[in-house]
């Protein structure tokens, strides 16, 4: 098939930059037909994506956000359609874990040169709740709910870490009840954070050196209620390893059960809900993505 992208670009994400211009250039240097979806508010992506004659299409690149990038994937999932996805959000979750150039004309040209191998990431569910990168239980889910899109913009990945260690003394652990295969665990906690990716967003840093995209199997890792010693300890190991093992219980599953015995919030991806119970289980389909050559 001869190529041509199909880019998905939400305009609200991402810094004031012509965008539109640069994948002109990028496109017009290798002679790529491309077309464009510019997301608005009131239209579903889906709905955007369905009007478009997606079998002359031999990828799509995203822009925007992680919302944007769950959107395209969701209506993509378990389809031959590779996805590319640039940086155009805050945290860029994905992007990130595929080790997609930052800087928006060096992604572009890899893109466009074809320098990119096509490889297959996990999906997951949380309850019914479709999410790619992770699911957050408990007190700690505030960190996202409370971190305002002002706070976002200026400070990018930071601000999660502010919103943190600002509201941190406020957060009161919470009784959780895991269950993985036949065995289950009581353990208190701010939260029980579930891993379908690395969350490595921030200088390359990791949250478990045990999950990835696409190894089929989630993580699932108890947040404690952390002390002063604890903390330094976690710091020391970061800063050895880049990884956060040594301050979270974690297990490694197919599938799990969490309960509370109060209504808790349960945070998936960027989906926020109420509830007592979540059944997490890696899905069966699976999403193409395009990643840098190494």
């Amino acid at each position: 098939m001869t190529r041509k992208i199909l880019f998905v670009i939400n305009p609200a994400s991402g810094e004031k930059s012509p965008i539109l211009s640069d994948i002109n250039e990028s496109m017009n240097r290798y002679s790529i037909d491309w077309d464009v979806v510019i997301t608005k508010k009131n239209i579903s992506i889906k709905k955007q994506l369905s009007a478009k004659p997606l079998s002359s299409i031999s990828e799509i690149c995203i822009y925007g956000g992680d919302d944007t990038v769950h959107e395209v994937s969701s209506f993509l999932l378990g389809s031959k359609m590779p996805i590319y996805i640039l940086h155009g959000g805050t945290a860029n979750t994905l992007a990130h874990e595929l080790d997609i150039p930052v800087d928006l004309q060096k992604a572009l040209e890899i893109l466009a040169h074809g320098r990119v191998v096509q490889k297959s990431i996990d999906s997951a569910y949380c309850n019914k709740e479709l999410f790619f990168s992770a699911s957050l239980i408990g007190p700690m889910s505030m960190v996202n709910t409370q971190t305002s899109r002002e706070k976002k913009n200026v400070l990018g990945i930071v601000a999660y870490i502010h919103t943190f260690l600002t509201s941190i003394g406020d957060m009161k652990p919470t009784e959780f009840q895991i269950t993985i295969g036949s065995k289950t665990i009581y353990k208190k906690g701010l939260g029980v954070l579930i891993l379908n990716s690395q969350l490595s967003s921030f200088g390359g840093l990791k949250i478990n050196s045990q999950a990835s995209v696409s190894n089929g199997q989630l993580v699932v890792a108890l947040i404690p209620k952390i002390e002063v010693s604890t903390f330094v300890e976690g710091i020391i190991h970061l800063a050895k390893n880049s990884y956060l093992d040594l301050i979270t219980e974690y297990w490694l599953c197919k599938e799990a059960t969490i309960v509370t015995e109060n209504s808790t919030k349960i945070l998936c991806d960027d989906s926020i809900s109420e509830g007592t119970k979540v059944k997490l289980k890696i899905g069966d389909k699976k999403i193409k993505v395009l990643v840098p050559q190494q």
